[in-house]
């Protein structure tokens, strides 16, 4: 396993302001806000230490949702979720929970992997996470005899399509990006270049790089710029 820091040029990819301030032109007028529910998932994330669900499953199994305020409350009562970002100025330098909802919100097909799930790394090759001890079966497959209109279970069990080859790992000190074909990780650099934004936005540079979509993102910055500036 290979632990890249990504500053100007680590692993070979650039990180300038101006790719820093293109995504955050992107994120800023509408993606902030709409973010609110992610931001509470990921801000519970945070709050997770290793060993505390795999304790909440063991004790509370048949009541295990795999909801992670069950978890993160039973551990820590005194536990007050932080309220939702309103604009980018909101980010807490402290938290990656802000631009990460902001971000997720625009690329939608890329998956938090949770820091103690079972392969974060893309090691063991697996897809899926096991969130709840009823997730039996990291391979099962949808039955092809039932529809989403069959019942409300079967709607329930419907899981969106992530990119296999990229995610976001989340822990209590900082947000990695994740190679899983490769099992190299993409860490901000302590001592930031830029400290104008907020330290884990090059990783979502960088991802952005690595699947041919600064070109997409930028137009999304520029249309955003015209709408705002005609209102």
């Amino acid at each position: 396993m290979y632990v890249c820091v990504c500053a100007h040029w680590g692993c070979g990819v650039q990180v300038t302001r101006s790719c820093l301030n293109v995504v955050q032109t992107a994120l800023k007028f509408f993606y902030v806000v709409p973010s609110a529910d992610r931001f509470r998932e990921i801000s519970l994330i945070e709050n997770l230490c290793s060993g505390q669900r795999l304790n909440y499953a063991f004790d509370f199994m048949h009541f295990d949702t795999g909801q992670l305020s069950q978890v993160v409350y039973l551990h820590n009562l005194q536990y007050k979720q932080t309220t939702p970002p309103n604009t980018v100025q909101d980010w807490k330098d402290s938290s990656v929970a802000g631009p990460i909802a902001a971000f997720l919100q625009l690329i939608t097909d890329l998956e938090i992997w949770l820091h103690d799930a079972d392969d974060p790394l893309g090691i063991l090759g697996d897809r899926t996470q096991i969130r709840r001890p009823m997730d039996r079966s990291k391979d099962a497959t949808p039955d092809p005899a039932s529809t989403p209109d069959d019942t409300e279970a079967s709607a329930t069990e419907h899981r969106q399509v992530y990119n296999a080859k990229w995610g976001i790992v989340v822990n209590k000190t900082d947000a990695y990006l994740v190679n899983r074909s490769t099992a190299i990780l993409y860490k901000a650099e302590v001592q930031r270049t830029f400290p104008e934004f907020h330290r884990v936005l090059p990783i979502l540079v960088i991802y952005l790089r690595q699947n041919n979509l600064m070109e997409s993102i930028a137009c999304v910055a520029l249309n955003a710029l015209k709408i705002s500036s005609s209102l």
